[in-house]
């Protein structure tokens, strides 16, 4: 846990974030500023966190995961 929690994200880190953000959120009809997205990046994070660190892991991570299947 403590690892998670001090980890810091480079440029590169989020840009793999932001991708997956940017991909998952029109399919799932969610807009940028609302706050579904806000829970979606913050679920799509916390993969990248957990170690999903590839465009392929967390797309993976999202298909596992309850709320970014099925948002709303």
């Amino acid at each position: 846990m403590k690892m998670f929690i001090h980890s810091a994200l480079t440029p590169g880190d989020l840009d793999v974030v932001e991708l997956e953000l940017l991909e998952w959120s029109p399919t799932n009809c969610i807009e940028r500023g609302s706050p579904e997205y806000e829970i979606g990046a913050a679920a799509i994070l916390t993969l990248f966190r957990e170690g999903k660190r590839t465009s392929a892991a967390i797309r993976s991570g999202i298909e596992r995961h309850k709320w970014l299947r099925h948002p709303g």
